[in-house]
């Protein structure tokens, strides 16, 4: 998402893109999530948050990313846990602090080699929600993987931890925002209750901006809608900017389906030329289980007020 994630509010597992986010949840919250970026990367992520006080969330994370490719097999993970509050109804501040892991292989001639390294970081994060109008803006930024550099279990030598600035500005309306009326057409009320649908009915757009804070990197950016012509049913499109300083940059159009049953979710998207190789297709799919009250994380793509 290019930063875009930074100005999430309305799940658990918007921490990992922004830690000040799990600062607006009232409730138990966690999700498991699994994501398929092509034949060879899959993404996997889990975490859980648990309301302290009405202005403070603590949580435990775990994420990680398995690269498989010819002679290839690598391995990145972090475990931590994380601290937020509300400072005001409209502001959260938050802190992760994770142990960072990286494992590697490599089988093939002539060569035969395994290491890894390890390193502790902490995330910081802002994000405000004001409510404006028939809509919810909202603004989000972090810094990402402070710490000391990796050290490697059998070289000497270090190398610094991928510290990066992300920031998301966005801006949701939904069917309550605009005092529409909404029926469950025949659902069942304890999956689909009245007030989750009219907080999940609705239309989101969001622009991201994403820099590594080392070897003069060129930023990145993104800018997408959300609609949903149905509360359960997501329709998205978006573009992306991807720079690099020492090869081609990436750019291309997204398109993605979403369902949002409450607590089930899946999500299947293209992202053109992001992921594409010569033996990989470019589409990414994610499945998530969520817990928790879905009332809490309702509200569009930035979060309920209520």
């Amino acid at each position: 998402m290019a930063g875009a994630g930074a100005a999430l509010s309305g799940t658990a597992s918007a921490g990992f893109c922004n830690p000040a986010a799990p600062a607006f949840l009232h409730t138990l919250d966690g999700c498991v999530e699994v994501n398929r970026l092509s034949w060879a990367v899959t993404y996997w992520s889990s975490v859980v948050v648990v309301p302290l006080s009405q202005r403070l969330a603590a949580g435990l994370f775990s994420s990680g990313t398995r690269f498989r490719e010819g002679p290839y097999d690598g391995r990145d993970y972090d475990v931590g846990v994380s601290l937020s509050g509300a400072v005001h109804e409209d502001v959260g501040i938050g802190l992760n602090l994770k142990y960072v892991g990286l494992d590697w292989h490599i089988d093939g001639e002539p060569y035969q080699l395994t290491e890894s390294s390890y390193s502790v970081a902490a995330d910081i994060g802002f994000l405000a929600r004001p409510l404006v109008g028939r809509g919810h803006p909202a603004l989000g930024a972090s810094v990402r993987n402070l710490g000391p550099d990796i050290k490697y279990t059998d070289w000497p030598h270090k190398e610094p931890l991928p510290r990066m600035l992300v920031a998301g500005v966005g801006w949701s309306t939904s069917a309550r925002d605009l005092g529409w009326k909404c029926c469950n057409w025949g659902l069942p009320e304890w999956l689909f209750p009245q007030d989750w649908l009219l907080n999940a009915w609705g239309t989101c757009v969001s622009y991201g901006f994403q820099r590594l804070l080392f070897a003069g990197e060129a930023p990145s950016h993104s800018l997408g809608i959300e609609f949903r012509p149905l509360p359960f049913i997501a329709a998205r499109a978006g573009y992306f900017y991807r720079g690099y300083t020492y090869r081609q940059s990436q750019k291309g159009l997204t398109w993605g389906l979403g369902l949002d049953l409450r607590y089930f979710r899946v999500d299947v998207c293209e992202d053109h030329r992001m992921y594409s190789t010569a033996n990989a297709p470019h589409y990414r799919y994610a499945f998530a289980l969520n817990i928790g009250e879905p009332l809490v994380r309702s509200g569009g793509l930035f979060g309920n007020r209520d």
